[in-house]
Formats: C-alpha cells, structure tokens, sequence
C-alpha cells in the first residue's frame, strides 16, 4: 500500500515539475526595449521604441529558429502597420 502512495506522489510531481514554463528576457537599450519570450514552441520577440509609436514583432519556431512564423509592424495600441508576413 505504502509503494503504491510513493508512485503516485513521484508521477505527480514528476507531472507538476516536468511542465516547460515560459522564458522571459527583457533588454533595454537607449531608443527601444526589447522583451523576448520562449516557450516549447515559438520564439518572440518584440521591440519597442521609446520616441516612436512603433512595435516591432517578429516570431519564429524553437525547433528550426531560422523558419517564421510572422513578423511585422503595429502601434502601442496594438494596431497593425503595413504588410505582416505569415508562413506555415
């Protein structure tokens, strides 16, 4: 009975601690600062700058870091700028 109690209790926290938890990395520079997130799949990375209403957004896949996902520009408000690229 005692054995069966201490196999479950190691998957759970094998479960519970085995979870990838997302990467945060922020960077600040003299006109921008950069945030840089990574989770099990994708890669972003935004840069905003500081006398611009700009964001700069470009995201791409962990496992092949050269391949996009989308990238593009938009404004402090979340509204989009120009042409955005998406790829599969």
């Amino acid at each position: 009975m005692k054995l069966t109690i201490y196999i479950a209790i190691l998957f759970l926290s094998i479960q519970v601690f085995g979870q990838k938890k997302p990467f945060r990395e922020n960077i600040e520079t003299d006109s921008s600062s950069i945030e840089i997130i990574r989770n099990s799949v994708y890669r972003c990375y935004y840069e905003t700058y500081k006398f611009k209403d700009s964001i700069w957004t470009n995201i791409t896949f962990i496992d092949d870091t050269s391949q996009l996902n989308t990238e593009g520009w938009k404004t402090k408000s979340n509204k989009y700028l120009g042409i955005w690229k998406e790829y599969n």
